[in-house]
């Protein structure tokens, strides 16, 4: 009984989260820098294709804010957000990069995403857009 029920719940789990959870780009990680590259510069070098394919864009504002904890600047936190999207659903686009420092370069180790939606409630939300 309790093997059907553990089986049923992962079942259950791995044919939801495909639909309810924005893809992670786990499969890149660790997306490690070049040497002397910055992180900002590692994280739009990670992010480049999503940004606009042979040089259009599909959003009118773009920002990009750094977090890096003193003393020892060895971690970073970045937000990328890509703010009014020419989609009928999807108004923003969040990402959520999670960078550390190791043997002198630069690494994505974790990556989130969210989205704000037109026809959903205020704010963001890790699932996709109706």
């Amino acid at each position: 009984m309790k093997t059907s029920l553990r089986l049923l719940l992962l079942l259950c789990s791995l044919s939801i989260t495909p639909m309810a959870w924005a893809y992670t780009d786990e499969g890149r990680l660790p997306f490690v820098g070049q040497p002397g590259e910055l992180p900002a510069e590692l994280a739009l070098r990670f992010v480049r294709q999503q940004l606009g394919q042979q040089g259009q864009i599909d959003y009118p504002s773009f920002r990009l804010i750094q977090h890096s904890p003193a003393p020892a600047f060895d971690r970073a936190d970045i937000t990328l957000i890509r703010d009014g999207l020419q989609d009928d659903s999807v108004k923003a686009i969040r990402q959520q990069l999670q960078l550390r420092r190791r043997n002198g370069r630069w690494e994505i180790h974790a990556v989130r995403e969210d989205f704000s939606c037109y026809r959903a409630k205020p704010g963001w939300t890790r699932r996709l857009c109706p």
